[in-house]
């Protein structure tokens, strides 16, 4: 909420210093020039000097940027914000009961916000008790280079795995902590 106010007043401030730095340009350009050589343009019956028809433009532009950042920010906050509120019921839910959380509801949780082909990755690494070759991926069923390339920096990104040059090709780790919850040794 912090974040989005401060934007609009970002935005307001902007607009002001733009009007207040344009305003005295008007008057330089109807003392200097004869009217016939002004540099200007008609727009919506009105004669506008060139500089602030540019610069109005300009602002206008950047605006329409910041708002679009703004925007598409508030939907992806929602989303994280919906993702957060499932984890928290399900642990209440867990808390509540006090009964031991089984290893299975912890991969059921894990599992249920990836996409498929992460879901592959993730599932064949828990087979190979955490570290597999990205070359083997690529030969799990419904993966090819392509899918397991792009699930492994996706699941690099949500800081899930790692890996590390071998050859050719690379070595896939789960990281210590999603190791201990995955993978039975």
């Amino acid at each position: 909420m912090k974040r989005n106010i401060l934007l609009i007043v970002s935005v307001i401030v902007l607009a002001l210093a733009i009007f207040f730095l344009i305003l005295p340009m008007i008057r330089p350009f109807e003392e200097v020039l004869p009217r016939e050589h002004r540099p200007i343009v008609y727009v919506g019956g009105k004669y506008i000097p060139l500089p602030i028809f540019w610069l109005t433009s300009l602002f206008l532009f950047l605006g329409m940027i910041f708002l679009s950042y703004w925007f598409v920010s508030r939907k992806i906050e929602k989303k994280i914000e919906k993702m957060i509120k499932v984890i928290e019921r399900s642990i209440e839910i867990k808390t509540q009961n006090k009964k031991f959380v089984s290893l299975n509801s912890d991969k059921d949780l894990i599992l249920r916000f990836l996409s498929y082909g992460e879901r592959k990755v993730i599932e064949r690494l828990m087979e190979k008790k955490g570290v597999v070759l990205q070359a083997e991926l690529s030969r799990v069923e419904g993966m090819n280079k392509l899918k397991a390339h792009r699930a492994v920096q996706e699941l690099l990104k949500k800081g899930l795995i790692r890996k590390e040059k071998f050859g050719k090709t690379f070595k896939i780790y789960l990281n210590d902590d999603v190791k201990e919850l995955l993978v039975k040794e």
